[in-house]
């Protein structure tokens, strides 16, 4: 099998395991799941917490992302001028 045709068939694959958003918390889940995993059996209260806390992770994530940028900027400009 070509690489093209890998490539093709690993695309239909995944278009067709495309994951459910859950309409209570927001998060994803596998589509042979009949329903979300993250906030089943858990309260209003909790999936609110639940949504605050991945609301966190995301802003902390982008965070992080911004941070090593600047660092790998930082280190380039090091670099560039020792040159």
């Amino acid at each position: 099998m070509s690489l093209i045709a890998k490539l093709i068939t690993l695309r239909r694959d995944l278009k067709a395991k495309k994951p459910n958003r859950c309409d209570r918390c927001g998060l994803y889940y596998n589509d042979d799941q009949k329903e979300c995993h993250h906030c089943k059996g858990l309260s209003d209260e909790q999936v609110a917490r639940l949504q605050d806390r991945e609301q966190k992770t995301q802003f902390g994530n982008i965070w992080r992302l911004v941070l090593v940028f600047v660092g790998l900027a930082i280190l380039f400009g090091i670099i560039s001028m020792m040159i």
